[in-house]
């Protein structure tokens, strides 16, 4: 396991561009799995392997495979979503966060709110997930909240996107049970 080094803070603004560009292309992956892009996903093993990772999959959850994850825009490593339709989380590889993070936290909440009708900033704080340290960013915009979490494996920066409806507690805990369980 690998805990987040001390950031630097010259390169905050490639970690805060990152996170606009997810939050932006989640929604994408949200589309396509409602215009049936991921029509020809396996039911989930309870545990998804990657390249580096591992996720657990609660029942219910489908990972998202092969084809199907190949026309999910942005090159996600992994797609998990719920089976009713209340909840998706994104891996995907991206650029080391560094920089003073109550700076990142803060641009990053500065962007989303130009860009995102009805953002509200919910956390940012530092936390784990199973690989170790990670930096927690939730916020909720409209009918749905969506949290990105940041760590790394093995040298390799992750970035972990959920996104569930407003009110929907027990999607909530099931996607942050799989974003916690993001690990070699």
């Amino acid at each position: 396991m690998t805990a987040l080094a001390q950031p630097l803070p010259r390169t905050g603004l490639v970690a805060l561009g990152s996170a606009v560009a997810g939050a932006i292309s989640i929604l994408a992956v949200i589309g396509a799995m409602h215009l049936g892009g991921g029509s020809t996903a396996a039911p989930s093993p309870h545990v998804f392997a990657g390249a580096g990772f591992r996720l657990s999959v609660p029942d219910g959850w489908t990972a998202m495979r092969g084809k199907a994850l190949e026309r999910v825009p942005g090159s996600p490593l992994a797609v998990v979503r719920r089976a009713d339709g209340r909840g998706v989380v994104v891996v995907r590889s991206t650029g080391a966060l560094s920089g003073d993070l109550r700076g990142v936290a803060r641009g990053l909440t500065a962007d989303l709110k130009a860009r995102i009708p009805g953002f509200r900033l919910v956390s940012a704080r530092l936390g784990s997930v199973r690989a170790g340290g990670a930096f927690l960013y939730t916020f909720a915009r409209g009918s749905s909240a969506q949290s990105l979490a940041v760590t790394r494996v093995d040298g390799k920066t992750y970035r972990i996107d959920s996104i569930v409806p407003a009110g929907s507690a027990d999607s909530a805990r099931q996607a942050g049970a799989i974003a916690a369980s993001f690990g070699p």
